[in-house]
């Protein structure tokens, strides 16, 4: 599969690896969004890459040796790690050095963070070179890089966070390979690009067919994934963690809902739920969007990766049924709750959607913050966009079903805008809404006469 997008991150390791000066850069993130395929695409060849596998150090340092010598004349043999970095420092400059998976040396050697920092601290402002650390486990990286008293802390140039790619480029890829339901195959498998490379090999591209084949029938390549990526990262806990994810991703979305869907205290969730939000960055907690996030009580939690929100509520949930040979029983109870499942991601969307309108300055205000609202009594509403400075808000509404949206919806819309309490007698209001189905005509027509925004994102 061709490459996609990341022209920020491009530009940004171009410019940081052209420096006069020694640099240092890290970039982590989930598995298979891409961190290794952006380093190869920026650099190929003029770079020496260095795959940390989880072996002995000696078998390490023969596999390093054997990429050197690929390129240099003579490559000693080296006795540890520390000879292999001492010998690193004293090629030539402008090297670029390239080292992925870099937390699976605290499996190999805890040393080699202390052996890095000592030739850093010693060559930096002499040589010109340029070591990328690429990680796959966010808070074990994190760790490493960002907690004070470690030895790299405060040593690198810049730290990527390397984000799934957002919407709008999932489309061009489904559209590249002759898939046309977009929201759909992007709810499921978020914006992580390996997983689309699979589809490539697929024939029968329709969606209850991929789901079959990727998750839940003979050989699936990702029946697995969710487990295969997070019990490294959570480590001899991670059946609680995987039961708050669960839970949340079932609908469970305040600390009560998730105590009680998966039987932990209330007052023993704190830890785990700071870890999710804060070390693994997996959940994510909203407050309405009016209010102050420190100081809401009324925050609601959410897993932010889709690929995982698919993956615990209809494949981990349901894999006691794949196991026993009823494929077709969960495939079934997926198509007909994916509807349901689609809307809140379709809403996300949505949101994407108005950020990039508001980025060229395409709406009838400029907004400097937009999120959802609901309050204790259950009211909801899908989209608030709010400019505390104009006053000016935008009121929306999402629908993620086969029917066309008719002014039922405006007018339910609007019986609800009082209920937002922000600026109430001295604010602009404006409403937009977002239909998979289209509108219809007499909804048009309303909202010509009252210039109104009407979406269908496809």
């Amino acid at each position: 599969m061709k490459f996609y997008d990341r022209e920020d991150e491009i530009k940004k390791l171009r410019t940081l690896t052209s420096l006069d000066k020694s640099t240092m850069i890290v970039i982590y993130g989930r598995r298979r969004v891409g961190k290794t395929r952006l380093v190869q695409h920026v650099f190929g060849r003029e770079s020496y890459y260095f795959f940390v596998a989880e072996k002995e150090e000696r078998l390490i340092l023969d596999d390093f040796r054997t990429i050197l010598m690929e390129r240099r004349d003579y490559v000693p043999n080296f006795t540890d790690l520390d000879d292999f970095f001492g010998f690193l420092f004293t090629l030539s400059d402008k090297e670029i050095f390239i080292f992925d998976e870099f937390q699976n040396f605290k499996k190999i050697n805890t040393g080699v963070f202390s052996i890095i920092q000592k030739y850093w601290d010693k060559y930096k402002d002499e040589r010109k070179y340029s070591f990328l650390f690429l990680g796959s486990y966010t808070g074990l990286m994190k760790h490493i890089f960002k907690e004070y008293k470690t030895p790299l802390f405060g040593r690198s140039d810049a730290l990527f966070n390397l984000k799934p790619l957002q919407y709008d480029v999932c489309k061009d890829i489904l559209v590249d390979l002759e898939i046309s339901t977009f929201v759909e195959i992007y709810s499921i498998f978020g914006g992580v690009p390996k997983y689309y490379e699979l589809l490539e090999n697929v024939t029968d591209r329709t969606l209850l067919n991929i789901i079959s084949e990727q998750f839940i029938g003979l050989g699936a390549p990702l029946l697995d994934e969710g487990t295969n990526i997070l019990i490294s990262e959570f480590g001899t806990q991670y059946r609680i963690y995987f039961s708050i994810l669960e839970a949340v991703a079932s609908g469970a979305s305040t600390l009560n809902d998730i105590a009680n869907r998966t039987g932990i205290k209330n007052t023993s969730l704190g830890p785990y739920m700071s870890d999710l939000i804060n070390e693994y960055e997996i959940l994510v907690r909203k407050v309405p969007v009016n209010e102050k996030t420190y100081k809401s009580k009324k925050g609601r939690y959410f897993i932010k990766d889709n690929f995982f929100k698919f993956w615990f509520r209809f494949i981990h949930k349901n894999r006691g049924f794949i196991e026993s040979g009823r494929p077709e029983y969960v495939l079934s109870k997926i198509e007909s709750e994916l509807d349901q499942y689609i809307g809140p991601v379709f809403e996300n969307i949505c949101v994407e959607f108005l950020h990039r309108l508001n980025d060229e300055k395409e709406l009838p205000f400029v907004f400097q913050n937009i999120g959802s609202w609901w309050n204790r009594k259950g009211d909801e509403i899908d989209i608030v966009a709010l400019n505390d400075d104009t006053k000016d808000i935008l009121i929306g509404e999402c629908k993620w079903n086969n029917r066309k949206m008719d002014v039922d919806i405006l007018i339910k819309l609007k019986d609800k805008k009082s209920l937002i309490k922000w600026n109430l007698n001295a604010r602009t209001e404006h409403y937009c809404l977002f239909s998979k189905s289209g509108f219809s005509k007499r909804l048009h027509d309303a909202a010509k006469d009252e210039d109104i925004l009407l979406f269908t994102p496809g």
